[in-house]
Order: C-alpha cells, then structure tokens, then sequence
C-alpha cells in the first residue's frame, strides 16, 4: 500500500499537483499497520464494545490530513450546525413554541463506520470543485485525481487485530482524520432534503 500511494504521489508531483514540501510529508515513510482496539461504552445500560481503527502513522495518516484540510477549506459550515450545547440553549430560547410543540433529540448509530464511502467522496469531490471555480487556487487536483486520493484515504483501509489483517470494506475509520468531516458532509446532505418541511408544522427549527 506504501508503494501504491507513494507512486500515484509521485506521479502528481511531476505534474505539478503538488509541491516538494506537500509530496515529502504526505509520501508514506516506515508506516505502520493500522491497529483495531475495542473500548467498553460505559454510558450504556447493557455494556457494548466500541470498535476502533487507529490509523496513526499508517500509510495514508497524512495523505488523509492532506485531503481533510483540504475539504474542510472547501465545505463552509452548514446552516444547521451549532457550536455546543451553550450555543444551543441560547438558540432555543429565543424560540415561541406553541403547546403542541414537541422537542425531540435523534441520534445516528455508528456514524463514522455507517457512512456509504462512495456516496461521500462523491460529494466532497463535488464541494471541493465547487469551491475551486470560484478560488482556483483552492487545489490543482482534477476530479479524477481527487477521486483516487480519497479511495486511497477511506477505501480498503487494511488493519490488525492481534496477529490477524482484515480490511475495512466500507464506512470510515473513527480515528481518521477524514471521518468527522466526512461524516459532516454527509449529514448536511441529508439535511437538505429537510428543507421542504422548514418552517412549517412538521419541523419549525433543526439544529446539529
């Protein structure tokens, strides 16, 4: 997996994608395997175990910085999104609700892992394409090229378990840098199908 980023990388490089300083710290150097570790969720009544990929230094770790400022300098904040709970209590008291109003709290299961890999890249790549006709100089990457290095970053992540590999098929790896963003980008597109029942009698206010 070192070789193949470091050749499509390299490849980039010659054609002026990226810079001398951008190529050396993202090519792949005396990489690790990424490591699955499983932690207890305590705040469950039944204890369940909380699977996670750390991805620390493994091939791809910076490659996926690389792409994950990258998008987050091309996505802006969505209209929903509120910075804390602080933020939130602020917001919904300046709200008038009527006695039929309800609030209600939801929850996604397994974000991270859950996301449709495909789905995702597909949309940062169209975020990022968008923000670049209007700011050029956001990134010299194409889509077909932003396409690989993505599927290089989320794809087919290899890892281990004891003494066991296995590979990551679909979803995103909870400790790559990636999965947030990803995870909020996918969301946001979600949301926006929401747009037909804003302020109406089904949802008057959504926040995230």
């Amino acid at each position: 997996m070192e070789a193949k980023l470091n050749c499509r990388i390299g490849e980039l490089k010659r054609l002026n994608r990226f810079n001398e300083g951008a190529h050396n710290w993202i090519r792949a150097v005396a990489t690790r395997c990424s490591v699955l570790f499983c932690q207890p969720k305590v705040q469950k009544k039944v204890c369940l175990i909380h699977s996670v990929i750390s991805t620390t230094n493994s091939y791809n770790y910076n490659l996926s910085k690389y792409m994950t400022d990258l998008l987050e300098n091309a996505k802006g904040k969505s209209t929903s999104h509120i910075k804390d709970s602080f933020s939130f209590s602020k917001l919904i008291q300046q709200q008038t609700p009527s006695k039929n109003d309800y609030m209600i709290s939801l929850d996604v299961e397994s974000l991270f892992t859950s996301i449709p890999v495909h789905e995702s890249i597909g949309l940062a790549i169209e975020t990022i394409l968008q923000k670049k006709t209007n700011d050029p100089s956001i990134t010299k990457l194409d889509k077909r090229e932003l396409k690989q290095l993505f599927e290089l970053c989320v794809k087919n992540m290899p890892f281990r378990f004891y003494s066991e590999l296995y590979q990551q098929i679909d979803g995103v790896s909870m400790k790559s840098s990636l999965a947030p963003v990803l995870a909020d980008l996918f969301m946001t597109h979600i949301e926006s199908k929401l747009k037909d029942f804003e302020d109406s009698h089904k949802i008057k206010t959504y926040y995230r």
